[in-house]
């Protein structure tokens, strides 16, 4: 997508196996990352992750995963330490959002980059609260968990669908 002299950033689509590395550096973050979420999201969108490059190292990351043709979620927007304050991070963020084409784009913003959204032309819509802490070990299962079965997938996709601006039904088959 971009000039590959030496020194220069190339932004590709990521495979994958590539997307192992950006899972990592979100860990690293202090980020939650589900360890088996991007599968789901690929499954949704496989031409909606990029991964920057200089010299052939990974550097930054970006996720535009689109849902049908008028909306798109926006993750995993990451440049590695040692390489932030470039303008790597601007031009994948560019690069992803490309994909999204015209799309409306929603986006778990982190504080921090709050400002660099809005200057993206992003608004904010609503918050998140997030809690951690140790869960208690239990022996039995819980009865209100159970597999989703042909019927349960149907209720569940449609409820799915009044919750978000866009059906992903590769997204929950995959996840399910």
């Amino acid at each position: 997508m971009t000039d590959s002299a030496p020194g220069r950033l190339v932004i590709s689509r990521a495979t994958p196996d590539d997307w192992r590395v950006v899972t990592e550096w979100a860990a690293d973050e202090g980020w939650n990352p589900g360890l088996a979420d991007a599968s789901s999201f690929h499954a949704q969108d496989p031409e909606g992750f990029f991964l920057g490059r200089l010299d052939g190292e990974p550097v930054s990351a970006i996720s535009v995963v689109n849902y049908g043709d008028d909306y798109a979620f926006l993750g995993h927007y990451l440049v590695r330490p040692d390489q932030r304050g470039r303008g790597l991070g601007l031009a994948t963020w560019r690069a992803g959002l490309a994909h999204a084409e015209g799309r409306t784009v929603g986006l778990d913003g982190v504080p921090d980059q709050q400002d660099n959204y809005r200057r993206s032309g992003f608004e904010r819509r609503h918050g998140t609260l997030r809690y951690t802490g140790p869960l208690p070990a239990v022996d039995l299962p819980d009865r209100h968990v159970r597999p989703v079965e042909a019927a349960g997938l149907r209720a569940l996709t449609a409820y799915d669908s009044a919750c978000l601006p866009a059906d992903r039904p590769r997204f929950l088959a995959s996840w399910l």
